[in-house]
């Protein structure tokens, strides 16, 4: 895993004839059993919200913008992102589009409800790699600058203007609520793929970051944020085809919830892009806050189990 330190505590844990714990600023990271037991305080039983997530209204992956506003005009209604914490599901991933800043926003409002109510404890990010974790593990303790960590997100996700900064805004929401952040990436040159022997060696890693943590915190619950082509379910069953959600449940036998972020800038022809139309079109009273939509299972490719469309939006 690198440097990610949730695993290896032996780097950052100090000796005793240094550490003063009046002085030095609280380390969570030096207390991750401790952190992990949070997810005591999340309900053991499936929480009652289960239920309407079940019941939100469901279309099918295939579905045209005529059909989707049908259904959101019937009503609609937000996701329960903590209940999709729940039994054996330790995971949520999160696929966004990196240049909308809304689906940042949406994420970052959620952590603290996921904390308390869905008993979170890590967050997984494709924005962070092995070498930008000193310099975050730093700025969580008190010992390093806010400026740094975002310098080193502007050389690689300057990929449309605020977009470094909405991210940073993520990791100072991931240090307020005292969570694990966990760098998905190797160093590596930045930005995204979307196909070839990197972008799969890259889910591969991916899987095996987050399958670790689980393995080292029998309590731990993660949240995985990246692009959303990383996320989803294959009709292939080809290894070197399958997503990271589908690579972690056939390695490490962990079963996920996968969410995806719909904008109103995606490609044509795309399911996010329908339920943006869609909902731009449907009654106002159905589009003025963000609302989800279940994704049919009857097709085996699909990419996620969940569609959110966030506010504000065009």
């Amino acid at each position: 895993m690198g440097k990610n330190f949730d695993i290896d505590r032996s780097e950052t844990r100090p000796s005793a004839d240094t550490a003063d714990s009046n002085t030095r600023p609280p380390n969570w990271f030096e207390k991750l059993a401790e952190l992990a037991d949070l997810a005591d305080l999340a309900p053991l039983a499936v929480p009652p919200k289960v239920a309407a997530n079940s019941a939100l209204p469901e279309i099918k992956v295939d579905a045209t913008p005529a059909q989707i506003e049908r259904t959101i005009s019937n009503g609609t209604s937000k996701l329960d992102y903590a209940a999709l914490l729940s039994g054996d599901r330790r995971v949520i991933f999160i696929g966004e589009r990196h240049d909308d800043l809304a689906q940042k926003d949406e994420i970052i409002n959620q952590l603290h409800n996921l904390k308390t109510k869905g008993g979170l404890t890590h967050v997984a990010l494709e924005m962070l790699n092995d070498a930008d974790m000193p310099a975050v593990q730093k700025y969580f303790e008190g010992s390093g600058d806010r400026q740094t960590v975002l310098n080193r997100l502007k050389a690689r996700w300057s990929v449309a203007p605020g977009v470094p900064e909405k991210y940073m805004d993520f990791i100072d929401a991931i240090k307020k609520e005292k969570l694990i952040p966990l760098a998905l990436d190797r160093t590596r040159r930045g930005g995204d793929d979307h196909g070839g022997s990197l972008y799969e060696a890259r889910n591969e890693h991916w899987a095996q970051v987050v399958g670790d943590a689980l393995n080292a915190f029998p309590k731990a619950k993660v949240l995985v944020y990246s692009g959303r082509d990383h996320v989803g379910y294959t009709a292939s069953t080809n290894e070197t085809e399958a997503h990271t959600n589908e690579i972690l449940q056939k390695d490490y036998g962990k079963k996920s919830t996968v969410v995806l972020l719909a904008s109103p800038l995606d490609k044509e022809g795309s399911l996010s892009l329908h339920v943006s139309q869609a909902a731009k079109a449907a009654q106002p009273a159905a589009c003025t806050a963000a609302f989800a939509l279940k994704i049919s299972k009857e097709q085996s490719s699909r990419p996620a189990d969940f569609v959110v469309l966030p506010s504000p939006r065009e």
